[in-house]
């Protein structure tokens, strides 16, 4: 099984020891694989992505270059390198990096750095990467299940909603249409006009003449 290097590199785009590290690994003169970021949110979100990195070599004149940056490669299992800079008087192993290199550090010692603070990574591990973690519920809902013998499965319960929506409209008509004293006086109007129907029987029955609503309407 392969493995190499996975390094991450901070620094300006102009800088030498940037583009010689850049071409040994390309050159393949130093087991590496080398990512250039631009900046410090480059290399967070790179960090972020769960990929596995063996170290992150930063310039030490960026001011991007702080503890909360050392500790976020830190946390993602990077071992931190800084490039000294002798314009920039900080002590860099307080703040979290593991090991200084040179202005002009050469193959070697960044392969000893390498060894002493960090692993290779695996090719099949590298290419591997674990599948992000799904967003958090922002709204709950409740969930209604309709269970039960026949005639009481998801299709009956449509319909009798549609049949009270119905009776409701038929309910609501007639009030409508009898809420005005014009209308209420035709249809005490239409009642009156109900006739008394004697049965074959001989008994005496009341018949109300049918009155639709829209007839009493205003």
């Amino acid at each position: 099984m392969s493995e190499r290097f996975v390094l991450l590199g901070l620094a300006h785009a102009r800088s030498a020891w940037f583009g010689s590290l850049s071409q040994w690994a390309h050159s393949a003169s130093i087991p590496a694989e080398f990512i250039k970021c631009v900046s410090a949110d480059e290399v967070r979100a790179r960090l972020a992505s769960r990929r596995p990195f063996s170290a992150l070599v930063a310039d030490a004149s960026l001011p991007e270059v702080d503890r909360d940056l050392i500790t976020a490669a830190r946390r993602a299992g990077a071992a931190v390198l800084v490039v000294d800079d002798t314009r920039v008087a900080r002590d860099w192993l307080a703040l979290g990096a593991c090991a200084l290199l040179e202005p002009g550090f050469g193959r070697d010692a960044l392969l000893a750095a390498l060894a002493e603070h960090s692993r290779p990574i695996p090719r099949d591990e590298a290419a591997t990467v674990p599948a992000p973690d799904p967003p958090p519920a922002t709204w709950r809902g409740l969930v209604v299940a309709v269970t039960g013998a026949g005639g009481s499965g998801p299709r009956s319960v449509p319909a009798r909603s549609r049949r009270r929506s119905t009776h409701f409209a038929a309910r609501t008509a007639w009030w409508c249409a009898t809420s005005t004293p014009m209308s209420r006086a035709r249809t005490r109007e239409a009642r009156s006009r109900s006739r008394n129907v004697t049965s074959s029987r001989g008994r005496q029955s009341l018949e109300p003449t049918r009155c639709s609503w829209w007839e009493c309407r205003p």
